[in-house]
């Protein structure tokens, strides 16, 4: 045993040097089952509290990561590979966001667009005016730029932004999606975070061609050339994905198990853009992601394996390692430790309710206009919260440029996991207010009006039943003017010996049941 201690003078930068693929691979694989064993044990906890999966999922990898054996093993490997591992992951999430709109909805104004604009114009004006003082409050004096156009307003639209997967699968998880508000609710939060997206993809395109502006080589044809490349290959990926995909579902059709050539040209044309076509159009690596999902065609065979398959990458192998990273970079921040440390809660009370007080006026607004009552409003407000995994991805990319410090980060992060955890406890408010208000017709004949017409239906065995009819009819006629109008119907008592047969109307003629029926 001996022979296998490793000298003391060997420090964690060689082994790092020293570690390769079968290392990488088999630290991963340690990973990503110590997750699943944390997520299992802490399962039962967090249902008692009704808590969503991303919940559970955001806090084992936070506790997994301030582990004191589990930080020493993730420190053997490179940040940076962590880094390009949740950079790749984060551009898979936005790959299946862009994949799941339909840009053409910004085309038509519905209600829930209606709400959803209020919403991100209320939240990011009142934003805008406080981001920069909070961001300053207690820590991050040193971070640079805070004080940028543009990186307010990007922070803006992040927090304004709603995460519509987390919010479509509590809702559906809980059989909220199919009531009347909770479709609202759904097609508010695509349209928000769509546009937000959206936004942030253009705030992203000047910023670079801001930097790239103000190097000495670079002219305004320069810019105007930068400018028609990307008109130019967006209107390409416009048209070719299509193309493309209806080529290999045609090759691969349904019932078939799909070939391996279309599979690997698949992902290879895939890797491909999302790889080269960020220093083309000017994007970060995520929003290019986006871009090429809102390109390739929602339906199809084609598109249901690649969803599926990016989703089971995301939940197994991704979000476990990314969420892990965090908990161990936070273990690593070193002005969480200094005095500043008792102000990321007053930060995290001010935050929330500064991002909740925007939601809620443009939710408030929208139901002025739309005719809301003014408790649904608030909880349009409240679902419209919810944030997600690119949301706290973010706020990850402002920490390691330098627009954030670690105390912002992390009330960030804890913004986003309340926001999420306190929407099975409103789902259950609108449910019980819905319960309360739910009415039924009183059918009894002392809450009706004497001067309206009275209608009965009378139901009939016999001859024997006439005159009682006839009795009963007259008594609830009542000395009044108005008439009365009775529906007569001859009941048929049933018994075993008897059978029905019933025919149903609404199948159509070449359907072998109903002309068999029929003859």
């Amino acid at each position: 045993m001996d022979m296998l201690k490793l000298p003391d003078s060997i420090s964690a930068e060689t082994l790092c040097r020293l570690a390769n693929g079968n290392t990488l691979v088999a630290g991963f694989s340690f990973v990503l089952i110590s997750f699943s064993l944390l997520f299992q044990l802490i399962r039962p906890f967090f249902r008692l509290t009704k808590q969503p999966p991303i919940v559970l999922e955001i806090m084992a990898g936070l506790f997994l990561g301030n582990v004191g054996f589990m930080v020493e093993y993730l420190n053997l490997f490179s940040s940076h590979t962590f880094a390009a591992i949740s950079e790749i992951g984060m551009s898979c999430y936005a790959l299946v966001l862009g994949i799941n709109f339909d840009v053409t909805l910004l085309g038509h104004t519905p209600p829930e667009a209606i709400v959803a604009y209020t919403g991100i114009l209320s939240t990011v004006l009142v934003a805008a005016t406080t981001a920069v003082p909070l961001i300053h409050f207690g820590f991050d004096h040193d971070m640079k730029d805070t004080a940028n156009f543009g990186f307010i307003l990007a922070l803006s639209l992040t927090v304004a932004g709603t995460s519509s997967p987390v919010l479509t699968q509590l809702f559906t998880e809980a059989n909220f999606s199919r009531s009347d508000i909770g479709k609202l609710v759904t097609g508010e939060g695509i349209y928000t975070e769509l546009t937000t997206m959206i936004l942030l993809g253009i705030i992203s395109f000047s910023r670079n061609n801001e930097i790239d502006n103000k190097k000495p080589s670079r002219s305004i044809i320069g810019a105007s050339v930068s400018f028609v490349s990307t008109v130019l290959v967006l209107y390409c990926l416009y048209k070719m994905l299509p193309l493309l995909a209806n080529w290999m579902q045609k090759n691969n059709p349904k019932g078939k198990p799909m070939r391996g050539i279309d599979v690997i040209l698949l992902v290879g044309s895939m890797s491909s853009m999302c790889l080269f076509l960020p220093a083309i159009l000017g994007f970060s690596q995520a929003m290019t992601s986006f871009v090429i999902g809102l390109c390739f065609p929602r339906k199809g065979r084609l598109t249901y394996v690649l969803l599926r398959t990016l989703n089971q990458l995301l939940r197994f192998f991704f979000f476990p390692i990314y969420f892990c990273w965090i908990g161990t970079n936070i273990r690593s921040y070193k002005d969480l430790k200094s005095e500043s440390y008792k102000y990321i809660f007053v930060k995290l009370f001010f935050l929330y309710v500064i991002i909740l007080s925007g939601k809620i006026l443009g939710a408030l607004i929208s139901g002025v206009i739309l005719g809301f009552h003014w408790p649904i409003a608030v909880a349009i407000g409240l679902f419209l919260n919810v944030k997600g995994p690119f949301h706290i991805f973010i706020a990850t990319f402002a920490v390691e440029n330098e627009f954030m410090g670690a105390g912002s980060f992390l009330v960030f992060l804890l913004h986003a996991v309340l926001s999420i955890s306190v929407i099975p406890y409103i789902m259950k408010f609108v449910i019980q207010k819905a319960q309360m208000e739910l009415t039924h017709p009183l059918m009894a004949l002392q809450w009706f009006d004497s001067n309206s017409e009275l209608r009965m239906l009378v139901g009939i065995h016999g001859h024997q039943n006439v005159p009682t009819t006839i009795n009963l009819m007259e008594i609830s006629r009542g000395s009044g003017s108005p008439c009365i109008s009775v529906y007569l119907t001859d009941l048929i008592e049933m018994n075993d010996k008897h059978s029905a047969v019933f025919i149903p109307d609404y199948q159509e003629d070449d359907c072998p049941s109903s002309a068999a029926a029929t003859k």
